[in-house]
């Protein structure tokens, strides 16, 4: 009997069609937020060869995204939000592709050190990787002493907070030291708990000696400083700081550390007291009293403080005494030292004016009289605005013509000089973080007058906010620019 069907099934109209296309479209769209964000880790081992050492790059210097560690000659580690990556060789003048990268989401990265060819990460939920800085596997993971409550990176934009001065993280040679809420924690190369202590009171700020110690800061009343070995915990020492204390001339992660500056309670203006950090006992250091002086070493043992006084670079002992040096010049480019050219292999006499020598219009510097500064003072010359950082014997600068100049911190002569971007005048800058390596720098450009509350689209220069310069050698002219 023919009941009028046609065997065709009856088509849904209206809303409910909408409604049931919607539902599916949020499933799926559920289902790839899910498998977007669901907690994962996400290792990249190292593609390709391990980056050679000093190349030659094209320019003097170049612009980063993110904060560089420099790794020897080899490697440069980065940390963002939720990401630790290496890239290499290390004087490339451009960040490069991710030779490893490690992702661990939704952990965020609380701070990056490296001590034995490891860098050894801390995370939110308080685990530590160690990623092997060769091949990018993950050498040890440990769990970690507790992270502080509602531990979070603290990075910014470039991530130069993270891999600079971590909070709570030190390396002593081949140590690695985690100060948690409930306990500090020493660890080895292999991942192996060398010791371990509860955090104490007050804890306040910690960092590692250019000698060899772990030093805690208490706050408990008058400030103290604990000295530790860093290999078994061993208390060494106590020390009656007596104000708040701020660690000088350290490399990154607030370690080696070479001097301290003490602001004492109701001292009268801004100067502090700076001492150094030798065996034994801290020594006063009068040289170190301005909270502008650099600290930095000469490479023969000496420490020196360099501060600026009329435009000028002053740089005498940190223990206090007669200046030893004054400069304030032209920053063109010159021949490096043999030293220098050996490192970049550049054969001998390729380069600008060789070290030493007369610049065009600049009369040779006197030799002064006995115990008198060596004067490098041109009449005229731009006036140099900032320090930058030290390494070994050589200190960097920031003149009044947006140059940086690399500068021999035993007699004042100039290495070489590379003129920043002239559009960016040096008034409207001020450096932020910055670290120096062998004839190598690299520092921050935030905002002058701008305060760290601001967001970070204000408080940086760029979205590009780090330089990295260095005496690179340019094979087509054949100079160091």
């Amino acid at each position: 009997m023919d009941d009028g069907s046609t065997g065709r099934r009856p088509r849904v109209r209206g809303p409910l069609a909408v409604l049931l296309a919607c539902a599916l479209l949020a499933g799926l769209g559920a289902l790839a937020a899910y498998r977007t964000l669901r907690p994962a880790e996400v290792l990249t081992l190292a593609r390709g060869p391990y980056p050679a050492g000093p190349t030659t790059p094209l320019r003097g210097y170049g612009r980063f995204a993110d904060a560089p560690l420099f790794v020897g000659e080899q490697v440069r580690v980065y940390a963002n939000k939720y990401q630790v990556k290496a890239d290499g060789p290390g004087n490339q003048r451009f960040q490069a592709s991710p030779y490893w990268s490690l992702r661990r989401w939704p952990q965020q990265v609380l701070g990056v050190v490296v001590a034995a060819g490891r860098a050894v990460t801390r995370w939110s939920d308080g685990e530590l990787t160690a990623t092997d800085v060769r091949s990018g596997a993950v050498a040890w993971r440990q769990p970690g002493p507790a992270v502080p409550a509602g531990a979070r990176y603290t990075g910014r934009r470039d991530g130069a907070g993270s891999v600079y001065a971590p909070d709570g993280m030190h390396t002593a040679a081949d140590t690695v030291i985690v100060r948690g809420r409930t306990e500090t924690v020493a660890y080895d190369p292999a991942g192996a708990v060398r010791w371990r202590e509860p955090a104490g009171a007050c804890p306040v700020e910690s960092f590692t000696t250019t000698d060899g110690r772990y030093a805690v800061v208490r706050g408990c009343g008058p400030e103290t400083v604990e000295f530790r070995d860093p290999r078994t915990g061993r208390l060494r020492d106590t020390w009656a700081a007596g104000g708040a204390v701020t660690p000088l001339a350290c490399a990154p992660a607030r370690s080696a550390c070479v001097a301290l500056r003490v602001a004492r309670p109701g001292a009268p203006g801004p100067r502090g007291e700076g001492w150094l950090l030798a065996a034994g006992r801290p020594a006063r250091a009068a040289g170190l009293d301005n909270p502008g002086a650099l600290a930095m070493a000469d490479g023969r043992g000496q420490v020196l403080a360099a501060t600026l006084a009329d435009g000028a670079v002053v740089v005498g002992p940190a223990a206090g005494g007669p200046a030893l040096w004054r400069w304030r010049a032209p920053a063109v480019p010159v021949r490096p030292d043999p030293a220098t050219a050996a490192l970049l292999g550049i054969p001998p006499g390729v380069g600008g004016l060789r070290p030493g020598t007369p610049l065009p219009g600049i009369p040779a510097a006197p030799p002064g009289r006995p115990g008198a500064p060596r004067e490098l003072v041109v009449p005229g010359a731009p006036a140099v605005r900032h320090l930058l950082a030290s390494h070994a014997d050589s200190l960097y600068v920031v003149t009044a013509q947006n140059r940086v100049a690399e500068l021999d911190t035993r007699t004042g002569a100039l290495r070489a000089g590379f003129t920043l971007d002239r559009s960016e005048a040096v008034r409207t800058w001020v450096p932020g973080w910055a670290v120096a390596g062998p004839h190598l720098v690299a520092f921050e450009q935030l905002r002058a007058g701008v305060p760290a509350t601001r967001d970070d689209a204000e408080y940086y220069l760029s979205g590009e906010p780090v330089i990295v310069a260095g005496p690179f050698y340019n094979p087509k002219s054949r100079r160091i620019e």
